[in-house]
């Protein structure tokens, strides 16, 4: 194994690449990624710079700019092809399956402890779906892990393990705000290590550790000119947040725990309640209460890893399923570990701890193949939003449109922002068929996607004319069907396709009217209100 690891460690890297692969056209594209496409490809061609990446749930606190920074090169040289930016983060993703082999190694001085974490990484469908996931929190997974690599060396009085620990947890908080948690931390270790005046830190690191400390740089300036609007809004949310704490440490504790064991049946054990919650229940309880004593650190380590985002947990806003990001690290690690213990106890365990990594090796790639079908199922939050439907969506339009002029609005999430569609438009509908339709929903000024530059309106009678319906998870029937109201009162349906999660309708202008949100919320809503049963 010494000699050889890395010839194992190559073909769990090809099977990891082709699983991230399976499926590859399902993209889960909506306003976010499109977004982030228009920012990423603003840096580059002439807007270069930012202090502010995407919006937090909280209004005024934002993530760093890094993630758009990444991006902005594959976005521009490939003139906007997601699928491109897709692979890189596909390759980005798999750079975890040799770091968590590199960890686990160190950590317990085991190479077949660090080639089996590797081995379920590869196949993790929670790992897969992060791979797979053109969003900032993606590439957080190795950033936390960074970090936590850097706190174990910390801990150990290792050398580079002051600036490693802070470049983990800056990129960490670029990629995801949240994860300033991670301070609570480092603090009480810091101050052990001054109580014990164990805290020794070289010149170099010093040095290394002010260049990491840059990665903060964009927090820092942009709290200075946008006056401080990031630390009010973050001390808003701590006051006015109801902690769950309020209802009791059990409700809280019993919330986080239901993440930890669908942390462990997301990354190895499978969908099968019964079995996953056996499973984790006998690796954690191995972990903690049998395992041997020279690894009693190094579990305690994992097990704190585990359970760290509990901070996160005692505030009622912890929904996001990537509110537990990096955790599959240690859920993994610690698998590998009770697998490993299972080959050097006895013989005749090994025949077990075999057909065991064979089960979850056919249980991870069943869900692959199962829900990547459907786009990054785990994290989207609004259904159906693929990117191979949407180009079949706007490949009927052109041809229903006979390459003449024809019209466009949209029935979106968020209402009224039609900035997913600008960009499909505009990369995809424009690149293929050589021009661009006439907007004819809610004005577009300083949204995402004002910029795209639509053919000027020239509405005549008989003009043809297509509603674009998103899939209804996220949008309220009550919308879709006061949207349709009022489309039928200045144009006249003809035909209605179903693609995907997607409704198209084509209609034909009769007497044409601006669209106005004023009246479709003033006389539609209120009608459809009034008639409801």
């Amino acid at each position: 194994m010494k000699k050889y690891a890395w010839i194992f460690l190559l073909p769990v890297l090809i099977l990891g690449f082709w699983l991230r692969t399976i499926n590859f056209s399902q993209i889960t594209f909506t306003y976010d990624q499109a977004r982030d496409a228009f920012e990423a490809l603003d840096i580059w061609r002439g807007d270069h710079f930012r202090l502010l990446g995407p919006a937090t749930d909280l209004g005024g606190l934002f993530h760093g700019p890094f993630y758009w920074y990444m991006l902005s090169p594959l976005y521009h040289f490939s003139n906007g092809n997601i699928a491109v930016v897709k692979v890189f983060l596909i390759l980005f993703n798999l750079v975890n399956a040799a770091f968590i082999y590199f960890f686990s190694k160190k950590l317990f001085k085991n190479r077949f402890v660090g080639v089996l974490s590797a081995l379920l990484f590869a196949l993790s469908f929670e790992a897969v779906q992060y791979g797979r996931w053109i969003s900032n929190p993606a590439p957080a997974v190795l950033t936390n892990a960074i970090f936590f690599y850097g706190l174990w060396l910390f801990v150990n009085n290792r050398k580079r393990a002051l600036p490693l620990m802070v470049l983990g947890l800056g990129l960490s908080i670029q990629f995801q705000f949240f994860m300033t948690y991670l301070f609570f931390l480092i603090l009480p270790i810091f101050i052990y290590k001054l109580a014990k005046k164990t805290f020794t830190v070289s010149r170099s690191d010093i040095l290394l550790t002010f260049i990491s400390l840059l990665v903060f740089s964009t927090f820092i300036l942009a709290e200075f000119k946008f006056g401080f609007q990031g630390f009010k809004a973050l001390l808003k949310f701590l006051s006015e947040e109801k902690p769950l704490f309020n209802n009791g440490f059990i409700a809280a504790f019993n919330v986080f725990m239901d993440r930890i064991f669908n942390t462990f049946s997301l990354n190895v054990f499978g969908k099968n309640a019964l079995i996953s919650g056996l499973c984790t229940l006998s690796v954690l309880i191995y972990s903690l209460f049998f395992a041997p004593g020279r690894y009693k650190r190094q579990v305690f380590f994992l097990i704190v890893w585990l359970f760290s985002p509990i901070l996160l947990f005692s505030f009622e806003k912890n929904s996001a399923q990537f509110a537990t990001i990096g955790i599959l690290y240690p859920a993994i690690m610690l698998t590998s570990f009770t697998i490993h213990q299972l080959f050097v106890c006895k013989k005749e365990l090994r025949v077990f701890a075999v057909l065991f990594v064979l089960f979850v090796s056919i249980t991870q790639i069943g869900m692959v193949y199962r829900y990547t079908k459907n786009g990054e199922v785990i994290f989207a939050v609004q259904d159906k939003m693929l990117l191979s439907d949407q180009k079949k969506v706007i490949d009927w339009i052109y041809k229903e449109s006979r390459g003449k002029p024809f019209s466009l609005n949209t029935v979106t999430n968020p209402l009224f922002i039609n900035t997913t569609w600008s960009y499909l438009f505009d990369w995809y509908g424009k690149n293929r068929y050589g021009y661009m339709p006439s907007w004819v929903g809610y004005p577009q000024d300083g949204v995402y996607g004002s910029q795209v530059r639509y053919t000027p309106k020239n509405i005549m009678d008989g003009t043809r004319y297509f509603l674009i319906i998103e899939p209804t998870p996220g949008i309220p029937d009550m919308y879709i069907f006061v949207y349709v109201r009022y489309e039928n009162s200045r144009s006249t349906l003809i035909k209605k396709q179903q693609i995907g999660g997607f409704t198209v309708e084509e209609r034909i202008f009769g007497k044409y009217k601006d669209f106005s949100r004023e009246d479709l919320f003033k006389k539609e809503v209120k009608t459809a209100t009034e008639t409801s049963p």
